[in-house]
């Protein structure tokens, strides 16, 4: 049970530590280059305005996964520094060691999951 509370745990911490990159991904038009040429304002992508209040980029769905990229990445930060104190303090128990270095991969698994989530939420809110 213990390990499954510290891969949930760890997965959620990976968000956290990512959530940073969002805003410059958010900040991305692939329309600009494209929207900006001559006869082009008639085109439905070009007259979009990115202010929808549930997937633009200040939207409910934007700001909610900011919110939980840095709760889990302060939560990831936080398990990678038990594992360490876990691994100090082991005392040559290699149970205690294989405990902390499991604590460890979770930890860091999780933040790849959370960076793959937020990388897929970005692009699909991003071609809505």
């Amino acid at each position: 049970m213990m390990k499954y509370l510290r891969t949930i745990v760890a997965s959620l911490a990976v968000l956290f530590v990512l959530a940073p990159a969002l805003p410059v991904a958010a900040q991305t038009n692939v329309f600009n280059d494209v929207c900006s040429a001559p006869g082009s304002n008639t085109s439905a992508a070009c007259q979009t305005s990115h202010s929808d209040p549930l997937t633009g980029p200040s939207g409910i769905i934007t700001k909610a996964t900011q919110i939980l990229g840095y709760i889990t990445g302060v939560v990831s930060i936080l398990l990678i520094l038990v594992a360490a104190a876990m691994y100090v303090t082991s005392g040559g128990d290699s149970g205690k060691i294989q405990s902390a270095k499991s604590t460890l991969t979770y930890a860091i698994v999780g933040l790849v999951v959370v960076v793959l989530a937020q990388s897929i939420v970005v692009f699909v809110l991003r071609n809505l």
